[in-house]
């Protein structure tokens, strides 16, 4: 009888503390292919419009994160790798980390001192 009363109590004591933890963190999957619609530089600014006719004109402004912590970006025929951090949030490219988070319209927005660059998903294929 005393057996099966520690038992239950065991037991109790384990369901209890499974319900008091706190669920783990949703990991923030960055992966895929971004179209960049803003950079805002101070007075060296790119809009979207202007985004747009590079596009137009045959050009690329993109960023690709691979699911291994790297990436790509070209933007009008040039292209640098990066490497990104998913839980820190934090981009590295040409030796600068950079802050990633994404906005209320679930853009990706890259701030590094007072610049910033704003980029859009591409829908899956």
């Amino acid at each position: 009888m005393k057996k099966t009363i520690s038992i239950l109590l065991i037991l109790a004591m384990v369901l209890l503390l499974a319900a008091c933890s706190k669920p783990a963190e949703e990991k923030i999957d960055y992966t895929g292919t971004y179209d960049v619609v803003l950079i805002e530089a101070g007075d060296q600014s790119v809009s979207a419009e202007e985004l747009q006719n590079l596009r137009e004109l045959g050009y690329e402004a993109i960023m690709s994160f691979a699911d291994d912590g790297t990436g790509l970006m070209s933007i009008g025929g040039e292209e640098n790798d990066f490497t990104y951090d998913a839980e820190a949030g934090t981009i590295t490219m040409n030796g600068l980390e950079s802050k990633m988070e994404f906005n209320e319209a679930g853009q990706l927005v890259i701030l590094e001192d007072g610049a910033s660059m704003t980029l859009e998903k591409r829908a899956e294929e």
